[in-house]
Order: C-alpha cells, then sequence, then structure tokens
C-alpha cells in the first residue's frame, strides 16, 4: 500500500478492501478507455464505485502517473 491504480493490475486491486475481480476489472477498463485517473474521486465513475467504497478505497490508492515516475503511457523506458 498505497495501490496507484494508474499501474496496478488485476491482481494489485484485488487486494484493495471490496475490490474483487469485476470491480477490478472495471478499473483497468475505465482507465483504458479514459487514460490515467487524476483524482482518486475519479474513482466515483467507475460503474458501481459510490461514495461509501471510494471512502474505504482513500487511505489504500494512489493516483501517481507514470509520467510522474518518470516513464511514458506508450511503455517506453525512461532510462533507455
Amino acid at each position: 500500500f498505497p495501490v496507484n491504480i494508474n499501474t496496478a493490475d488485476a491482481d494489485d486491486l484485488m487486494t484493495l478492501p471490496g475490490i474483487g475481480e469485476v470491480y477490478a476489472s472495471r478499473i483497468i477498463a475505465w482507465r483504458e478507455t479514459n487514460g490515467p485517473f487524476r483524482a482518486v474521486e475519479d474513482l466515483l465513475s467507475v460503474a458501481g464505485i459510490g461514495e461509501k467504497t471510494l471512502e474505504n478505497l482513500r487511505p489504500y490508492v494512489t493516483v501517481t502517473t507514470i509520467e510522474e515516475e518518470g516513464g511514458t503511457w506508450d511503455g517506453t523506458d525512461p532510462g533507455g
């Protein structure tokens, strides 16, 4: 913890409280369709995630982007 919802795979997402296979796949699908989450609150846009679930997840998630970590979304290695 925290789990980066912009880079986590399904297994990592399923370590979060209340997130099973269905919600993990929805989070990944949302990310693939819409790009990186900009804020934890963006999880409210994922089908089935409401305010209560968001509040339960908040202590365990982060939304750092790959660019902030020094890489790019196309998978290239910043180190060359």
